[in-house]
């Protein structure tokens, strides 16, 4: 009886392989649709896989050619992906090779909703479109992810998607190279229609070289890609168009929105290294409002295009925000304006190249053979560069007003120069304060802009292309790398020292992404014994928790960084709670009563401080004054 019951389930398993296991195998060289799909016995075809998985199960590849022409088990192209089953090759050569013979798409996803679809590991070649996300489908419910695959010989893009089903699509392109050859772009993204959106989406860590334009996102017709859309890290070089392509373009009857943060980017050797553009018809109006930051964008003929055209009574906007890019050694200029047929007193072509109100600027504008800075003459609503104004907020290696003033050029019929704003110069000029403490003590240390003319960024993400900030501590032989907090404003930074041995004099290394560089000196005191404190500068909490890595610390640190260090009296406080910091975290580690008090009063705070990081504009400001209070009340009570 036992025996018939086994042979009765081995045969109902085979029979139903969607019950026998999460994974499916496919060999392609030794493999037979007619097997059993396991690891003994695998398929030959993705194919086959793919009509016999079914959601929450993978498919994995070996290596070999998946080719369409066989005689036995061809591969039928485009492979349409199914929603819930993620397809992979686990090596790292990328030698499972997808060849759809140059008349169509590779892979296709008709739709993802629940279940999510990756694609991995794979090389992708003689296709029209590697992967193509079609006209009417889309990932809505879980993210299509494609990544760490190679993208060669295709004639129209290695990776395409059409959003136009009025919903919001989440998609990811990670980690993969193209080689768009005379391709029309590398990777291309258009989102259209009525309620149709793009939000938390990765296009990142991906290498294009070649084709027309490297990576789109382009939004029309009602179109949106919210702030949420990420495109960072990629590497662009050797487009015939533009190596980045940001597009809002509205319909005769709906507007488009482009948000998309374009973040720690490699554009070069193109036309246009990037180019922002926003088109508009019939009175209605697109505009593109994201954040361009940390970006290397260098050696194309124009490094930034921004382009807007209408039909002089319609809105086309362009108002990005630039902070922290290298816009650097262009053949030609650096930042174009390019206005086609301005509103009357509409916004148009009016980016924040450089706001200290707004934090953002601190560009690096160096090597240009051209200008730096086109401006147009078709820009009449322009308040007479109001935006110049904002745009000496930014590194010049200009010494001086007029010398800045030469490398802008004005548009025919502009010629009004407004008062520049201070610039800010390659040398930077600091000081450090405390500039002396004890040996064997840590110390927290504020570091300032001597003058106006200084200034500090920082990128935000230790994988940029941009690379970061470096600060170190140096005497002798002795180097020691430190991580600096900048102020969101850039007025200086605050770096957690080290407990530094007896030793006169140490150095002060600073140098920033765009070049830039300082060094400055301090002391160390001999002093009889180590002195006490946290390295973080979380003083009083870590005595309290008794661990600078508890959770409430850093949600502490945090909120010191991103809020106390944006503003003047949040400054004030924290050079205050340093100063007597220390103290009261001596008093508090030696007395358990203490540390169980001082543990229930941050409780409150902490819990404010977590709410404001994840919170609303409106919240936040209730969650700030009942931090900032339980902080405050805390102090006064020691």
């Amino acid at each position: 009886m036992r025996r018939s019951i086994l042979v009765f389930v081995t045969l109902f398993l085979a029979a139903a392989p969607g019950l026998a296991q999460s994974i499916w195998y496919v060999d392609p060289v030794d493999g037979s649709d007619a097997g059993t799909g396991h690891a003994g016995d695998p398929w030959q075809t993705l194919t086959h896989a793919l009509s016999q998985a079914v959601a929450g199960e993978k498919v994995e590849l070996d290596g070999g050619l998946y080719d369409r022409n066989r005689g036995v088990d061809p591969e039928t192209y485009p492979i349409v992906l199914k929603d819930g089953v993620d397809v992979y090759y686990p090596g790292t050569d990328h030698a499972a090779v997808f060849d759809a013979g140059g008349t169509t798409s590779a892979f296709r996803v008709n739709s993802v909703f629940a279940g999510g679809v990756s694609l991995s590991g794979v090389t992708i070649t003689a296709c029209t479109i590697g992967v193509e996300v079609t006209s009417g489908g889309g990932a809505t419910g879980s993210p299509f992810d494609v990544q760490d695959c190679i993208f060669q010989n295709f004639s129209t893009a290695g990776f395409r998607a059409t959003l136009d089903t009025g919903a919001t699509h989440l998609l990811w392109v990670r980690d993969s190279a193209f080689s768009a050859g005379s391709a029309t772009h590398g990777i291309r993204i258009q989102i259209r229609g009525a309620n149709t959106a793009m939000a938390l989406s990765v296009i990142q860590d991906n290498t294009v070289t070649d084709g027309g334009t490297g990576i789109a996102v382009e939004c029309s017709d009602g179109g949106r890609a919210l702030s949420t859309v990420e495109v960072k890290r990629n590497d662009v070089s050797s487009a015939t168009v533009a190596g980045m392509h940001l597009l809002a373009s509205s319909s005769a009857s709906r507007n488009a929105t482009n948000s998309s943060e374009v973040h720690s980017n490699r554009l070069s050797a193109s036309p246009v290294g990037l180019l922002v553009e926003s088109t508009s018809t019939l009175g209605l109006s697109s505009d593109c409002d994201g954040a361009v930051m940390h970006n290397w964008i260098s050696g194309n003929a124009v490094n930034v295009l921004l382009r807007t055209t209408n039909n002089g009574f319609s809105e086309a906007d362009l108002t990005p925000s630039f902070t922290g890019n290298l816009i650097v050694n262009a053949t030609g200029d650096g930042v174009v304006l390019d206005v086609t047929l301005p509103a009357a007193g509409a916004t148009n072509n009016l980016p924040d190249l450089g706001t200290v109100a707004n934090y953002t600027g601190r560009n690096t504008f160096k090597n240009n053979a051209g200008f730096d800075l086109v401006l147009d003459g078709d820009m009449a609503n322009y308040l007479n560069f109001v935006n110049l104004l904002q745009a000496a907020n930014n590194f010049w290696t200009q010494p001086g007003d007029l010398e800045i003033k030469a490398r802008i050029s004005l548009g025919a019929g502009l010629v009004l120069y407004p008062v520049l704003a201070p610039w800010l110069l390659d040398s930077l000029s600091v000081t450090l304060s405390p500039n002396s403490w004890p040996s064997n003590t840590p110390r927290t240390i504020t570091v300032t802009a001597a003058n106006v003319n200084t200034a500090f960024v920082d990128s935000d993400d230790p994988a940029a292309t941009i690379g970061q900030m470096l600060v170190a501590v140096r005497k002798d032989a002795t180097t020691l790398t430190v991580e600096p907090a900048v102020f969101l404003d850039g007025s200086g930074f605050l770096f957690d020292a080290p407990a530094l041995p007896d030793g006169g004099t140490w150095f002060l290394d600073i140098a920033l992404p765009g070049g830039q560089g300082a060094i400055a000196t301090f002391k160390i005191n001999r002093a009889g014994g180590g002195g006490g404190g946290s390295s973080t500068g979380c003083f009083v909490a870590t005595a309290a928790h008794g661990d600078e890595d508890a959770r409430e610390v850093r949600v502490l640190r945090r909120f010191r960084d991103d809020y106390l260090l944006a503003s003047e009296p949040g400054r004030a406080f924290v050079r205050g709670y340093y100063e007597h910091g220390p103290a009261a975290a001596d008093w508090i580690g030696q007395r358990d009563w203490a540390r169980q008090t001082a543990r229930a009063a941050l409780a409150g705070p902490v819990f404010a401080a977590e709410g404001l990081l994840r919170s609303t504009p409106a919240e936040r400001f209730a969650l700030a004054v009942l931090l900032l209070g339980g902080l405050f009340w805390l102090f006064r009570r020691r």
